[in-house]
This record gives C-alpha cells, sequence and structure tokens, in this order.
C-alpha cells in the first residue's frame, strides 16, 4: 500500500436474521386468543372440541412449512391457512349446538357389593362429562351412571371386589370414545355430543382417577371421601373442586390446552405444588402464600383438620386455582 493512502474501512457482511419456524408463534398466539376469548365470555368451553375435531389440518401445515416455511411468500401462505384454521373451528364451535340428531338417555346403577372402599377410574374422551356425589341415601349403592348421546354411544362398565376394595372402571364406547377424540377425522357425522353423568357414594373412602380428551369437564368432589385424585384433561375446559371433608387428600391435576379452574373449599388448608409451561397462573395470593420456588401454602395448612397436597402440571393451559 503507497504512503500516506488512506486505509479503506472493512465492511462486515450484511448480518442474515435466521428465519425460525411459523406454525408454533401463530399457534400459541391463536391459543392466547381463544383464551382470552373464553375468559371474557365471548366464546364457549365448546370451542376446544370443535379446534380437538381439527387437528389434523395441524399436520398439513407443518408439512407444508417444510416445504415452503424457508421463503417469505410461503410463511405468508402458512399464516393464512392458520387463520382459516382458526376460522373453521370456531365456526364448528358456534354451530355444534345446532345439530337435531336423536339421543339417547342410558343409566347404571352399581352397588357395592361389600366393598369398604373403592377405586374408580373414569376414561372419557369428547363431550361433556359431569362427577359428583350421590344424592341417595342407601348406603350400599357406589355409583350411579347416566350417559345421554347418540345411540350408537354405550357406557362400559367394569367391576370387582379384591380384599374388601372396590375396582370400578367407566368409559364410554363409539363416535365419543377416547378414540374418537384422537382420532376424529374418521368422524364425519354432525351429532349432539355425549353427556356423561357419574355419581358416587359419599359414604366411603375413594381413590378416583379422570382421563378426559376433548371435553368439558365439571368434577365436583366437595363432599366424598377423596384421599386420593389423579385428574388429566386434554384440549379442554375443566372445572375441579376438591374434598371438603375428606381429612387428607392428595390431587394431582395435569392440563394440556386447558382453561382449568380448582377450587379449594373454604375451611380446607392447602399446599400447592405448581409446575407450569407457557400458561397464565391466577391465584389467590391472600389466601395461599408463597413459600419457595412454584410452591404455595394457606396459613390453616398445619392446623387444618381437612387438607390438600395439591400438584398441578400444566401445558398450555390457563389455571385458576382458588
Amino acid at each position: 500500500m503507497a504512503s500516506g493512502a488512506s486505509a479503506t474501512p472493512s465492511i462486515p457482511p450484511p448480518y442474515r436474521r435466521r428465519r425460525g419456524g411459523t406454525i408454533i408463534p401463530l399457534v400459541l398466539i391463536l391459543i392466547g386468543v381463544l383464551l382470552l376469548l373464553q375468559n371474557l365470555g365471548l366464546v364457549s368451553a365448546d370451542i376446544w372440541s370443535a379446534i380437538g375435531r381439527l387437528w389434523p389440518l395441524l399436520l398439513v401445515l407443518i408439512g407444508l412449512e417444510v416445504l415452503l416455511g424457508r421463503h417469505l411468500g410461503g410463511q405468508r401462505i402458512l399464516g393464512i391457512m392458520l387463520l382459516a384454521f382458526a376460522g373453521a373451528g370456531i365456526w364448528a364451535a358456534v354451530t355444534a349446538g345446532s345439530s337435531t340428531g336423536e339421543t339417547d338417555t342410558r343409566t347404571l346403577d352399581r352397588s357395592l357389593d361389600g366393598a369398604t372402599s373403592a377405586n374408580v377410574l373414569v376414561n372419557f374422551g369428547a363431550g361433556q362429562l359431569k362427577l359428583g356425589s350421590l344424592s341417595s341415601s342407601d348406603p350400599t349403592q357406589l355409583a350411579s351412571l347416566t350417559l345421554r348421546g347418540p345411540a350408537d354411544v354405550e357406557p362400559t362398565t367394569r367391576y370387582e371386589v379384591q380384599n374388601g376394595i372396590g375396582q370400578l372402571q367407566y368409559g364410554v364406547t363409539g363416535r365419543s370414545g377416547l378414540a374418537a377424540a384422537a382420532f376424529p377425522m374418521f368422524d364425519g357425522r354432525q351429532s349432539p355430543p355425549a353427556e356423561l353423568g357419574i355419581a358416587l357414594s359419599p359414604n366411603i373412602p375413594l381413590t378416583v382417577s379422570v382421563r378426559t380428551g376433548a371435553a368439558d369437564a365439571q368434577l365436583d368432589f366437595s363432599q366424598l371421601r377423596a384421599t386420593d385424585l389423579n385428574v388429566s384433561v386434554g384440549a379442554s375446559a375443566a372445572h375441579v373442586t376438591l374434598p371438603a371433608n375428606a381429612g387428607t387428600t392428595t390431587a394431582h391435576v395435569q392440563g394440556g390446552l386447558t382453561a382449568l379452574t380448582i377450587v379449594v373449599p373454604a375451611g380446607v388448608g392447602a399446599q400447592v405444588h405448581y409446575r407450569g409451561g407457557l400458561n397464565a397462573l391466577d391465584m389467590d395470593r391472600t389466601r395461599f402464600s408463597a413459600v419457595g420456588n412454584g410452591e404455595y401454602r394457606s396459613a390453616d395448612y398445619d392446623s387444618a383438620s381437612n387438607r390438600v397436597d395439591l400438584y398441578v402440571d400444566s401445558g398450555l393451559a390457563s389455571v385458576t386455582i382458588e
């Protein structure tokens, strides 16, 4: 280089921002918007059942992202298709209640057959699930099931007594069973959703497990002597009321794409262990004080005669603990 010549400054190459995926951010935005609309009362819980029925479209969108996602035009196409997917789900939720299909109502009663405690397992796919306490004072009755829905949907039950412990399983076969919730593309008919009601005995100790798919679940354990609870809900809305007079209860609640509300009855001490993903936690902080990372406790937990150890594990969920 000649003496006195000024050095030409080196210009760094332009920074190229790596484009991320399109599907996951848009899905998260969609879920957040739907949860907000539901909390504001602008859409009902049926939206999750409707969206759940359209999940195979997500496979189509992911496949298209692999083919087109590197190009700006392809990302725009994916965004438009996802908006169409959301609109189809909202339309399905709005029109879900307009079906005029025929329905049947079936009722099954189950006696204790000598059992002094019971383990109860409930599997339910899509529809509405209500669980509560028997109103009958019959001390020999364990449970009553009522199923209202399309004629091709049937309740299933299995019961046996082992060493004085009743083993009861309830489920649903047909269009609204667990298989229909997992593979809704095989269901081309539009019929009213199944409505399953289960009432359990308040007179004996119970261990209760509930697994749902795309269902609206109303689970009221307040009058039951449930010492162990396991609740797993999928793409749904769930309202869970914990036992009020069961002594010590251990409860595990797991949610997926869920609007989840958990009620701790007045006078019940509670210790909450919370582990969440991309979600929002709304808790009564005047009642439950933080005592650690993801742990909360009511002031009366150590002295209460009725108390609950609550473990909440949520995915893409809106969680409210009262």
